[in-house]
């Protein structure tokens, strides 16, 4: 059974664990869960008709864990509600520079994407430069050469700039969003956070500006950059041959899928099941391992093995199917890639010869070429040009002659009119020679047939199709083909980060009810007299079905006390957000100073009221800081006004013991100080802003007797009528008589009835001083009290008021419970842990020294590991890394094969 004291966990209990017995007589089944999380302020004190925002236990993988839907576990399901803005309205936070900065960096993305074109177009013109006979193979290439290496810079810098330029206007623009979105969060009323789903809010700021500035900066400039090489590569293609392109084309839609599959193979749903699957792994064996004792005592060591084992096979599952698709995504994509070159280069091939043919029959050579004599330099240099090498030989074979119609069309393929001018000034043998019997580039008759007799090369008015422009054709299709793949991943982002604009904006564009900006409308509040009034008042939470008030009705005069106390559930902590403002009542009004208090300035009329939660969060800060905070204005609070606020709270002393007194840093949420030290800091920071009204939410509840009284009777020496604090009109909500009974009026809320069920809306049962209610026989607080002796004597409690009550940590309290550290502890807490940070620096050089012994030991027990037992692992997976091994081998051979078969086209 649970052990429980007063409705609250008993420290004996592990809070990390809970257990359940399937069956009395059965074996018990072991549930591990992460412990609830700590209420926020709107839901602190009441639990039937707190604000729906309240956390609520979140149950770790580790116990009965609820499988995911596969589809609901997917990260776009957090988009199903949203819908996505336009594409121009994601630079709406922008200015004038952010925008001009993205139009420079989208356009100069979309040139270099065209640009990829230029570049096979280059490559191609080589091709055939290299094939024609007009001097060294540097004279023919070097033009080429020279526009390949100024593409080269220009392309670089363009790159650089372009995808420099997006990013940095991106970034620009989404910290002006983050911004943005923080600004309004903060501007907002405590019904949003209450609509808001558990957290949405803070998720905006890691996930959602995440996703909206990966659409806005690389992703964009990708999909633009492929969107443009894809178009520029398809047109530049169809200009030079649209038959070459069309026959290409076949394989491009084959290629971009498969390439889109290797790029989703790892991105896509199995990989964060596969990512889920293995953290929810790592959840059970952590909390299973740190708990071992409790998992042991239940014997629920197999049960988390047989957990821990499904985890680990579904993420097994998920990387099998993600290796699947990888390899078939990559076979695809090199088959369609070597596919493509086949038909393309086949088809090529053909056009060439036909071209050529025609080019022929058309355009015949001269009748007499062979036979006349002003001819004669024009056949010794077609002697020279017109041969090749066998197929196979590889470059080392001997050179045969064409002949018949193979000689005709070299002869009508040959430059001559380059050869002429590279006669009179080139230094290649052949020219040299030439010169040297006394001929000159006069002496070469220009020949017009054939493929020459119209502008050959990478002309549309050519006659013929060249192995240059068959390259270049083929290399623009393929790369627009690679850059199609690119797109839908890139456009994909682009969608995402409008459906986050849409999240984000609408938090953006959010006008709340209740208006808390620097720049919201209502009167000024300078002074406060903290007369507090509350008139016909009906109220329910905006997010809840259940009513909380039905027909309030207090007065509170200025300087006065008031302890409201009530079973739980009543809304005694819903008063204290209604005088705060942070809700609307939806019948009657709230006044102070006799103005409603939606008419006055919400941050003005804050500044006035202090508030102490029951669990106070402190900032990893200073105390002296923390302190300082509640001062409002834009003065800080000087060293004398936070001493006077912490002797005011019991805190001074204890301060003063730690080392660095009031510079102590107290760590995140206050981690290094105590729950009673904590919340005498908090107290302290509610009274150094000297508030008009004060507010405290079991103020006094995680503080020791001692401490308590201590606190308690500072703060009755501070508020009230005759208090040193200027009569502070103070507001209590308490469980502990002893903080309620000395208030000057005691309000007990409850149902009309008298019952202990608030479902249909509390109301004002009784008010009156401690000795006035105890006076009344059947009186509501008389019976929480009583019900707290009762317990107190170690007589039973029946009655759900009397297991309710306000007052039943009085029994925890009088039992000696310890809820904090002592000053003293706490200093040699944190003394002891800046020795253990002493003696780390001090030790690492010894640390340093022995690292050398620890990677030799390291190695000694490497070696003593048996070898054959680690291969039995792998055993049943031999052979398929066999088969792996041999195929990615014959894949790395296909690369030289296929530059050897290019090179001898």
């Amino acid at each position: 059974p649970l052990l429980k004291s007063g409705g609250k966990t008993n420290n004996s209990v592990d809070n990390n664990f809970s257990f359940r017995l399937d069956n009395f007589h059965s074996k018990p089944s072991l549930l591990l869960y992460k412990p609830k999380q700590s209420q926020a302020m709107a839901g602190a004190g009441d639990s039937s008709s707190s604000s729906p925002s309240t956390t609520k236990a979140n149950n770790a993988s580790g116990g009965e864990v609820v499988k995911k839907n596969k589809d609901a576990s997917k990260e776009d399901d957090k988009y199903t509600d949203a819908k996505p803005v336009s594409f121009f309205a994601l630079f709406r936070h922008g200015t004038s520079a952010d925008k001009t900065i993205m139009t420079v960096g989208i356009f100069i993305q979309c040139c270099v994407g065209v640009s990829f074109a230029a570049m096979n177009l280059i490559f191609g013109e080589l091709i055939d430069d290299l094939s024609s006979p007009t001097g060294s193979v540097l004279d023919a290439t070097s033009g080429a050469i020279k526009v390949m290496l100024l593409l080269a810079v220009v392309f670089a810098v363009l790159a650089f700039v372009g995808m420099s330029f997006i990013p940095y206007g991106a970034a620009r623009i989404t910290n002006r969003v983050r911004n943005e979105y923080v600004k309004s969060v903060l501007a907002q009323d405590m019904a949003f956070f209450d609509r808001s789903k558990p957290g949405e809010v803070v998720a905006a700021l890691a996930e959602y500006t995440m996703d909206f500035e990966e659409g806005l900066s690389i992703k964009l400039g990708e999909g633009l950059q492929a969107s443009c090489g894809v178009l520029g590569g398809l047109v530049v293609a169809l200009y030079f041959s649209w038959q070459i392109t069309l026959m290409c084309l076949i394989g491009v839609p084959l290629m971009a899928i498969s390439f889109y599959m290797v790029l989703q193979s790892g991105a896509g749903s199995d990989g964060l099941l596969g990512k889920e699957a293995y953290e929810s792994a790592a959840n059970i064996a952590d909390e299973t391992l740190s708990s071992m004792p409790t998992v042991a005592s239940f014997v629920g060591e197999t049960k988390a093995a047989e957990r821990y084992e499904s985890r680990l096979g579904e993420a097994e599952s998920a990387a099998i199917r993600q290796s699947k698709k990888l390899g078939l995504g990559t076979g695809l994509l090199w088959g369609s890639f070597y596919a493509m070159m086949a038909l393309g280069f086949w088809w090529g091939g053909h056009l060439v010869t036909s071209s050529t043919e025609q080019a022929m029959v058309e355009s015949p050579i001269p009748d007499d070429f062979y036979t006349n004599d002003i001819y004669a330099l024009n056949r010794v240099i077609a002697d020279q040009t017109c041969k090749y090498r066998p197929p196979g030989s590889f470059g080392k074979g001997d050179y045969i002659l064409y002949t018949d119609e193979a000689l005709d069309a070299c002869v009508c393929g040959i430059p001559w009119s380059s050869i002429a001018e590279a006669l009179d000034t080139s230094d290649v043998d052949w020219a040299v020679d030439a010169r040297a019997m006394g001929f000159s580039g006069d002496d070469i008759v220009i020949i017009e047939c054939g493929c020459s007799a119209g502008e050959a090369g990478f002309n549309l008015t050519s006659n013929c199709v060249s192995p240059g422009r068959t390259v270049a054709v083929f290399f623009c299709v393929m790369i627009a083909g690679f850059m199609l793949a690119m797109i839908p991943p890139a456009f994909q982002s682009i969608r995402k980060a409008q459906l986050a604009a849409w999240k984000l904006y609408q938090i953006i564009d959010r006008h709340p009810d209740i208006d808390s900006s620097p720049s919201a409308s209502g009167k000024m509040v300078t002074t406060m007299e903290g007369r507090i009034s509350i008139e016909g008042l009906h109220f329910q939470y905006p997010a809840s079905s259940t009513k909380v008030f039905d027909d309030i009705n207090l007065e509170i005069t200025a300087g006065e006390t008031v302890a409201l106390v009530g079973e739980s559930g009543s809304g005694k902590s819903t008063i204290a957000r209604l005088v705060s403002r942070f809700y609307d009542p939806q019948e009657g009004r709230v006044c102070i100073d006799g103005v409603d208090v939606r008419d006055l300035d919400v941050r003005s009329m804050r500044d006035h009221i202090g508030i102490v939660s029951q669990e106070p969060l402190l900032f990893d800060d200073t105390i002296a800081e923390n302190i300082a905070r509640g001062k409002p204005g834009p003065d800080h609070a000087t060293m004398e006004e936070i001493e006077a606020a912490a002797k005011a709270a019991n805190a001074y002393s204890f301060i003063q013991a730690f080392p660095d007194k009031f510079e102590t840093k107290v760590g995140a949420r206050g981690g290094k100080l105590s729950g009673g030290q904590k919340q005498r800091i908090a107290i302290a920071r509610a009274l150094v802003g000297k508030p008009s009204v004060l507010i405290l939410d079991e103020a006094t509840s995680a503080l020791d007797n001692e401490s308590e009284k201590v606190v308690q009777s500072a703060i009755d020496n501070l508020v009230g009528k005759a208090g040193t604090g200027g009569g502070i009109t103070t507001i209590i909500i308490a469980h502990r008589l002893s903080t309620v009974k000395n208030a000057d009026r005691i309000v007990v809320i409850g149902s009309k009835d008298g019952g202990t069920s608030t479902a249909n809306g509390s109301t004002i049962v009784e008010i009156g001083s401690h000795d006035e209610l105890m006076a009344k026989e059947k009186g509501l607080y008389k019976a929480l009290v009583g019900g707290a002796d009762g317990d107190k004597k170690g007589d039973n409690i029946t009655s759900d008021a009397a297991t309710n009550s306000l007052l039943e940590d009085v029994t925890s309290a009088e039992h000696g419970t310890d809820h904090e550290i002592s000053a003293v502890t706490a200093s040699s807490k944190l003394k002891s842990e800046d020795d253990d940070d002493n003696t780390q620096s001090t030790g690492s050089d010894d640390k340093k020294l022995s690292q050398k012994e620890k990677d030799k030991q390291l190695d000694q027990d490497f070696k003593k590991i048996d070898k054959n037992r680690l291969k039995s692992y792998s055993k049943p997976e031999q052979c398929h890394f066999l088969v792996g091994l041999v195929a990615c081998f014959c894949t790395g051979l296909a690369f030289p094969i296929c530059g050897t078969l290019f090179s001898l086209m």
